[in-house]
């Protein structure tokens, strides 16, 4: 059940980059890249330990570009969204960063999880953390959670992971040590 965001006392934010995708020279048009098979195969194990630290999304926002949606719905396959749950915000592959802030806002459910690109995704960490802590590193389906109190404000987030694919990836469950390993 998504609760109205006027309600609540506390928003955490996943803020997350696409999986591994094509190289830019192998598709003209950027808007279409896909997830490689190993980046379709690395995000369902992401998505599979990060559920054993985030047990519950309330929802997942993710850019329109190709590769951004195929990650989102590999976790919202995770996390058990039906795929009309997922919605789709083209201000997630813009790059006005400080509407990010006022978009979320306005977002019901507390746990949001955000499907997005470089620069935006580590732009939008900068400006939601400290000065002090701000750069992280956001490698391909790295995943930073935030948590903000009483509303989405620049320099107002409290920083509550940070997690590589390959850390995430460690934290799956799993009763075959395999499983763990990249094809």
């Amino acid at each position: 059940m998504i609760r109205l965001a006027q309600r609540r006392e506390f928003l955490k934010v996943i803020i997350m980059r696409h999986g591994y995708a094509e190289s830019p020279s192998y598709r003209s048009d950027d808007f279409f890249r896909a997830l490689t098979i190993e980046g379709n195969q690395l995000a369902y194990k992401a998505a599979r330990g990060l559920l054993t630290i985030i047990p519950h999304l309330d929802q997942i926002v993710t850019s329109p570009i190709k590769r951004a949606r195929q990650t989102a719905e590999i976790f919202g396959e995770v996390y058990q969204f039906v795929p009309n749950e997922i919605t789709s915000r083209s201000f997630l592959a813009e790059s006005d960063v400080i509407q990010y802030f006022d978009k979320i806002r306005d977002l019901p459910g507390e746990v949001i999880l955000f499907v997005g690109h470089l620069p935006m995704v580590s732009q939008f960490v900068e400006l939601a953390l400290p000065a002090t802590q701000s750069r992280l590193s956001f490698d391909p389906t790295t995943v930073v959670i935030l948590e903000f109190k009483a509303g989405a404000l620049p320099r107002k987030a409290v920083l509550r992971g940070h997690y590589t694919c390959e850390q995430l990836v460690m934290l799956m469950p799993s009763t075959n040590e395999s499983d763990r390993v990249a094809e």
